[in-house]
């Protein structure tokens, strides 16, 4: 069985009249925030490396990282993270234009909790990853 909700499943193996449930064998797993420098690390290592042109993009948002703001709870999961990669970072050979820019992420106007930033993510994300791939520039005849 899996569970995201602690307390709810802590009050259903803990009936209000009986003996509590044990489980053998099973186990409990939370998941931590990530390590704000591996999370930086883990952008800039995505745009091709630190001096990039595509790293220097995200310096505003990681340096937010580990911090209480919106963009930074949001981007302190595995999820959060990879949405904003997919959506922020160029592909290979891809022009950094038209891409969305990190630094919306720390626009609290916009997106003052975390709840709307996750939501943007979500919203961001196909239109993203499926985006059509860069065309080689066409030779002058």
């Amino acid at each position: 069985m899996l569970s995201s909700r602690t307390a709810e499943y802590r009050h259903a193996l803990t009936p209000p009249a009986g003996t509590s449930i044990l489980l053998n064998g099973a186990a409990g797993i939370r998941l931590l925030p990530l390590d704000p420098a591996k999370a930086a690390a883990y952008l800039e290592r995505d745009t091709g490396g630190s001096g990039t042109a595509a790293a220097a993009r995200w310096s505003r948002v990681t340096a937010s990282l580990g911090t209480g703001t919106p963009a930074a709870q949001a981007l302190s999961t595995p999820l959060g993270l990879f949405l904003a990669r997919t959506i922020c970072n160029p592909r290979p050979d891809e022009d950094l234009a038209g891409l969305g820019h990190p630094d919306e992420l720390l626009d609290e106007a916009c997106f003052p909790t975390r709840e709307d930033i996750d939501t943007h993510l979500f919203a961001a994300f196909s239109a993203s990853a499926y985006r059509p791939p860069s065309l080689p520039p066409v030779p002058a005849l």
